[in-house]
């Protein structure tokens, strides 16, 4: 009785690591991704779902590691992203894709002051370092110069 109660919750673990896995794709639909950075986010949640399995078999199976935690897990995922999570997918990534957009639209403001000042401060940094740049090579002009002053040799000194 006690294994089929603990399967059960196995399979629950595996539903509500199916809707963090819709969140993500929901973000990759929304954000767009360059496939290390997709293969990244897999990996982690890979390392999630191992956690999720090892604190489950922790926390409710007593310490004991079974194959039917992870079993359960994959058939609660299954189910659970067949069912509903294509759909909540579709849903969270308007839901996702509406926040973006308010957010835009909310920073929009900024972004114009930027563009406007953009002109202005790239003026002044990149003078600043173009002319930092013509002032190291005067200083180690003047180095060479100074070199050459203090290591002449006196002809005088000789005779």
């Amino acid at each position: 009785h006690e294994e089929t109660v603990l399967f059960i919750g196995s399979v629950f673990l595996g539903a509500v690591l199916s809707i963090v896995y819709s969140l993500i794709l929901a973000f990759r639909a929304v954000v767009p991704h360059k496939i290390f950075s997709s293969a990244l986010e897999d990996v982690l949640f890979i390392l999630f779902w191992t956690g999720a399995v090892i604190c489950f078999a922790a926390v409710s199976g007593k310490g004991v590691m079974r194959f039917f935690y992870i079993a359960g897990t994959l058939l609660g995922f299954t189910i659970a992203y067949l069912t509903i999570g294509r759909p909540a997918v579709r849903v969270l990534s308007r839901i996702l894709s509406a926040v973006c957009r308010f957010f835009r639209w909310l920073f929009s403001p900024f972004g114009k002051i930027l563009v406007r000042f953009r002109g202005k401060l790239t003026w002044k940094f990149v003078d600043n370092a173009k002319n930092k740049g013509k002032r190291k090579n005067i200083r180690s002009a003047l180095l060479i110069v100074k070199e050459k002053m203090l290591y002449n040799n006196n002809k005088n000194k000789s005779e």
